[in-house]
């Protein structure tokens, strides 16, 4: 799918470094056949054939108010030409993509000199995409320019990634850097990174006609829009509001966040536990599920707005998954009318490695029930998982796994599984290994689940 793309840099000056990768990466998006128009301050070498330059450099300015009158036109031409990927050489506001070529300026700039103007100006650009609350994507080739960037602004590790033909050792750099090749190098440099990147489905895809929503919070209008929307209300729970609605024939999801509000947020934070604010934690779960190519819901457009956490609001909207049935109807019959075993196997085979993949990860859905996969009716491999709004990534994983796991051996309870199919799924599940290597696991997993019954029969649900 051909795409227009906004590059920017301060300024290109034919034989430096920085725009050398600059100039490779538009001519491999041009050779893919992207439109790309590239807006600077200065262009002083030959032109790319086939992108589009707009040179804006104003002269008798201080150099950096003409950086942050560069920021303003791009922020505008976004919104007016609805580019699908803003991508930066230098930091500015509002990119999808930074290429962290030159050094952190927080690591650079300490003390009294963070008053001078410039470079003020310079570390509120980097703030505004480095932060915690930014989507931008940050590439590099520099573990040490990736460190400074995650001791300075704490950016997630799931956004932070290391162009190199080596494998990413966390023990060596001492912080939490997602590797982009998961195992293996893409080896062409950010050009073949950027060129994959846009290949996947694109998660901040605006939904409507403003370029601008996904990206900056989105026009007030349009935000109070879509957080006023009426349909088909599904669940209607601590602030959050989930409905069906319908958009030129097509079926859509809408996860309203209006807020927990202070009493449950600081009840969540004395039981030691992070409370869910944002639609954030889900739109995260499902770009990682894409990541590692595992059928989930399919995201359109998101956004969020509002400093305190506990007032924060945010909505997700997801395209509705058709032909399809949740593992619970499709398993409610096995008791009276068992399927063949080389079905059953199959099943319980591809939940198997579905929960693996995730967990392998550290990526844990905190809520796995057999309700929370639907099966594709017209595709006998495909399962999707959905309700992903507490899944996050955990350092410290056994607890977790434990959780997830106890919690789908005891949604299975009533469907007949036997202590065949249980030993079945823990061999697809470790691996092809053996149940008595993980002993103690997975009785563990035994003990929570039975207890998760006990606990239903007391509240009378089982």
């Amino acid at each position: 799918m051909k795409q227009r793309l906004c590059f920017v840099i301060f300024s290109y000056v034919f034989g430096e470094d920085l725009q050398h990768d600059f100039l490779n990466t538009i001519n491999k998006c041009l050779e893919a056949g992207h439109s790309v128009d590239i807006y600077t301050l200065e262009w002083r070498g030959d032109q790319p054939k086939g992108a589009t330059i707009h040179s804006i450099k104003k002269q008798g300015v201080p150099l950096f108010r003409q950086y942050a009158y560069l920021a303003r036109f791009v922020h505008d031409a976004r919104i007016k030409e609805q580019y699908d990927c803003v991508v930066g050489f230098n930091a500015i506001p509002g990119l999808d993509i930074y290429y962290a070529k030159e050094p952190c300026i927080a690591e650079l700039v300490q003390g009294a000199r963070r008053s001078i103007p410039r470079h003020r100006q310079r570390l509120q650009f980097e703030r505004s995409i480095l932060s915690m609350t930014s989507h931008c994507q940050v590439v590099s080739s520099s573990l040490m320019v990736l460190r400074a960037i995650k001791v300075h602004y704490r950016t997630p590790a799931s956004r932070l990634h290391w162009l190199s033909l080596e494998t990413c050792e966390q023990s060596q750099t001492n912080i939490q850097i997602h590797p982009l090749q998961r195992g293996q190098s893409l080896g062409g440099g950010f050009g073949d990174y950027l060129l994959e990147y846009l290949e996947q489905p694109k998660l901040l895809k605006p939904f409507g006609a403003n370029a601008a929503m996904a990206h900056y919070g989105c026009e007030p209008a349009i935000f109070d829009r879509i957080m006023e929307l009426e349909g088909e209300v599904v669940r209607y729970k601590e602030g959050r509001k989930t409905l069906r609605f319908e958009c030129e024939g097509q079926g859509f999801y809408a996860k309203l966040h209006q807020g927990i509000g202070f009493n449950e947020w600081l009840k969540n934070w004395l039981s030691l536990r992070s409370p869910i604010v944002s639609a954030r934690t889900e739109w995260q779960a499902i770009a990682k599920l894409k990541s590692l190519k595992l059928p989930t819901l399919d995201a359109v457009a998101f956004a969020e707005r509002g400093m305190l956490s506990f007032k924060r609001q945010s909505f997700l909207l997801t395209r509705e998954l058709t032909a399809t049935e949740s593992l619970e109807s499709y398993c409610q019959e096995w008791r009276n009318n068992p399927p063949s075993r080389n079905e059953r196997n199959k099943l319980i085979r591809q939940l198997a490695n579905y929960v693996k993949a995730i967990h392998d990860e550290r990526w844990f859905h905190r809520d796995l029930y057999l309700c929370h996969f639907l099966k594709a009716l017209d595709e006998d491999d495909k399962y999707y998982l959905i309700d992903l709004h507490r899944m996050q990534h955990k350092r410290f994983s056994r607890r977790w796994r434990i959780k997830d796991l106890s919690a789908l051996y005891y949604s299975a309870f009533e469907y007949g599984v036997s202590a065949r199919d249980v030993l079945y799924f823990i061999r697809c599940y470790n691996g092809g290994k053996p149940y008595r290597l993980q002993k103690k696991l997975w009785q563990r997993v035994e003990r929570k689940a039975h207890s998760l019954q006990q606990k239903a029969v007391r509240k009378g649900v089982g």
